[in-house]
């Protein structure tokens, strides 16, 4: 991702005004950097660590406790479940740049208890107790703090911020295969669904409060973000959708995402259809949150060296490819197989995906906004992919058309990403063509220049003035690493 170039000693190798010493690796200090990733990884893992496990509640509520609802119906929940989180982006991405990130983090760890809590409270076949709390409830409240964990961590490194996002990234996977066993045992023992649900909702609560004192914003000059007003800020956002790479890859991650849930949701589900035993069905979810975890860190490493884009597009054919695997799975060996191949790309694409959409940004103060905005057009594809793919299931349980459906998607998704990148290459190419060896700079795209000229006639034009100054400084360091292909 392209940074903003710090004048020299500002940044790097200096103190900031606060007389803290600050590494030229990070933003802030070592300390305070680690600290937010592990609040992130804590924030991740039960966030997206709850959705990883919904499988598992898709196969109790269609066996036991929603039985007379359909698959396609009780995936709603899940989805809805998914949508709030990632559509919440759009909000929580651009309030944290403004400096709510403490405000963000306190408000989700209230509603996911109340809404945890109340979830307990649900009665068997009352459909809509459930679908509001675990639904909608702790969709908005982990919507709040999802795009915000992996942006403040990544926000305090200079260096390794893929492996630092890839470590923040892998509580999910680790959840998906703790609470997955967890619930699973919980649910089919003794105790019931009351009780099961207390159990799990304490445990999430003390982690986002255990997240809450971990995490923190970077303190540097270079954070500051409530220095460019709401209007400037809008049209920098607007002039993100004039970007072709960036609409391009918020189309693939829809697509992508219509297709790949289709595992996680209904893996379980399918093991059990087909009558294998049920001591795997209730651990195949387990292995495919498993291989995510090794998905979610290896490629991270690489990724600081060889750039993300070049990582992340392998990663999402062979996902896409997996997904059609699913269609000749019979046996246990198949099943565990398809699982694992799955879990591993599909961590990959989950970690790479945002700093990706970091890399595209022309400023540090940019890297909430799109990875927030991008990030809640995939809602679209969680709000009606299980559905869509429930209804292709039917109560026949025929697998073949939405293991179809969804690995056409996926494989269309991986196709926008294939188109960005070219992109993304040829304008590195044009940039580089006739610049110098030690500096390049990087221009804002011109329409945000002519939308800053329009906005001149109802503002204060000093101030327009200097927002067009600091657009067009924005330059960067050819030597450096974060400059390297993405």
């Amino acid at each position: 991702m392209a940074s903003a170039k710090a004048p020299q000693g500002d940044l790097c190798n200096s103190s900031s005004s606060t007389g803290v010493k600050h590494d030229s690796e990070y933003s802030d200090t070592r300390t305070r950097a680690w600290m937010t990733v592990a609040g992130g990884f804590l924030v991740q893992f039960v966030g997206i660590g709850s959705f990883n496990g919904f499988g598992v509640y898709e196969d109790f509520y269609k066996r036991r406790y929603l039985s007379d609802e359909s698959s396609s119906v009780i995936s709603w929940i899940g989805g809805a479940q998914w949508t709030l989180l990632l559509a919440l982006g759009i909000l929580s991405g651009p309030l944290m740049d403004k400096g709510y990130f403490r405000h963000l983090m306190i408000a989700s760890t209230l509603l996911y208890a109340l809404s945890s809590f109340m979830l307990s409270l649900a009665k068997e076949n009352h459909y809509y107790q459930i679908f509001l709390s675990q639904g909608v409830g702790m969709g908005l409240a982990m919507g709040l703090t999802w795009a915000p964990s992996m942006a403040a961590a990544g926000a305090h490194f200079r260096r390794r911020r893929a492996l630092a996002m890839g470590i923040v990234c892998s509580g999910s996977g680790i959840s998906g295969l703790v609470q997955t066993i967890m619930i699973n045992q919980l649910l089919n023992s003794s105790i019931g669904f009351p009780n099961a649900t207390r159990i799990t909702a304490s445990m999430n609560t003390a982690l986002l409060i255990v997240a809450n004192f971990l995490m923190t914003m970077p303190s540097g000059s270079n954070m500051k973000r409530t220095e460019i007003p709401p209007y400037k800020k809008r049209a920098v956002i607007i002039s993100f959708f004039r970007e072709a790479p960036y609409v391009l890859i918020t189309v693939g991650q829809i697509l992508l995402g219509i297709g790949i849930a289709f595992p996680v949701i209904y893996i379980q589900l399918l093991s059990t259809s087909k009558g294998l035993p049920s001591t795997f069905s209730f651990y195949s979810l387990s292995i495919v949150n498993g291989a995510s975890v090794v998905g979610r860190l290896v490629p991270s490493f690489f990724a600081d060296r060889f750039g993300s884009f070049n990582i992340i597009l392998p990663g999402i054919f062979v996902l896409s490819i997996s997904v059609f695997a699913f269609l000749g799975v019979k046996t246990v060996a198949g099943v565990a197989i398809a699982g694992a191949l799955y879990g591993f790309f599909s961590g990959t694409f989950f970690t790479l995906c945002t700093p990706v959409l970091a890399s595209l940004a022309k400023h540090d103060s940019e890297v909430g906004a799109r990875v927030g905005v991008s990030t809640s057009f995939i809602a679209i594809a969680y709000l009606g992919g299980p559905p869509i793919s429930g209804a292709l299931l039917g109560s026949n349980f025929n697998w073949t058309p939405p293991i179809l459906f969804s690995g056409i998607c996926s494989m269309a998704g991986a196709c926008c990403y294939l188109s960005a990148r070219v992109l993304v290459h040829r304008e590195r190419r044009r940039i580089l063509r006739g610049q110098d060896d030690d500096e390049v700079k990087v221009r804002t795209p011109s329409e945000l220049d002519r939308t800053i000229e329009n906005e001149k006639g109802s503002r204060k034009e000093d101030d327009i003035d200097t927002m067009t100054e600091v657009a067009r400084d924005w330059t960067v360091d050819a030597s450096s690493p974060t400059l390297s292909t993405p």
